[in-house]
């Protein structure tokens, strides 16, 4: 392993200004089609469940769809229970 990069190094953003660290419990991403392998549905059906907000960890980011894996795992593995969310985090470009 090179000597820029180690496994414990913290990953700085904003371009060295003080915008602090990445905490470690920074949600992993997926798109449509990881989320649809998840709960063998097609991407058609997640896009649905995602407009309709009837899945959890959504996040958009203008018309890209992105989820929190830790979210939809945890919604699984309590056997998908009934879900609404009327509110999706949404990212507009104002608030970047």
């Amino acid at each position: 392993m090179s000597d820029l990069m180690k496994p414990t190094d913290a990953l700085v953003v904003g371009r060295d200004k003080g915008h602090g660290v990445i905490p470690e419990q920074t949600p992993r991403l997926g798109d449509v089609r990881a989320v649809a392998e998840m709960i063998d549905v097609s991407s058609k059906t997640v896009r649905r469940m995602a407009d309709a907000g009837t899945i959890p960890g959504v996040i958009r980011i203008r018309r890209l769809l992105r989820f929190d894996l830790a979210a939809v795992s945890s919604w699984i593995a309590a056997g998908c229970p009934k879900f609404h969310n009327s509110k999706v985090n949404n990212v507009n470009r104002s608030q970047r």
